[in-house]
């Protein structure tokens, strides 16, 4: 059994409920593509086991893209930023430089980020965050 598990394209919408998106033992995050913009696909979700304290990131989540971020309480004082991405090939590019500036931030505080970039990887000594 795991203790996390992001999930990019997720393509859930608010026709279906937290409830059937649950597994037992998991707090379960989302977030729709339709919060981000209109149009179909994509979106993010966030499995934690319950075991973990954490909770969602509202500052890191109002950015305009489709980015997922919660925090896990590591001790006293400390927490994780953890943040799962996803960029269509398609994004209009005020969504890609919030999409960078969330990162930005979000590494400010030790974090973890994954998902699906879709880049051009052999564009990317082009890209400054």
């Amino acid at each position: 059994m795991y203790d996390i598990a992001c999930i990019t394209e997720s393509w859930v919408t608010p026709l279906i409920n937290d409830s059937e998106l649950q597994m037992p033992g998991y707090t379960t995050y989302r977030k729709d593509r339709g919060t981000i913009r209109d149009a179909r696909g994509g979106g993010v979700l966030i499995y934690i086991n319950a075991n973990y304290v954490s909770l969602i990131d509202d500052s890191l989540n109002s950015f305009k893209c489709e980015t997922l971020w919660i925090k896990i309480i590591t001790g006293t004082n400390g927490f994780l930023n953890l943040g799962v991405c996803y960029r269509n090939p398609n994004a209009p590019p005020e969504e890609v430089e919030n999409l960078f500036m969330v990162i930005k931030e979000a590494s400010k505080h030790q974090a973890v980020i994954v998902g699906d970039f879709n880049f051009p990887w052999y564009k990317l000594e082009y890209i400054r965050i």
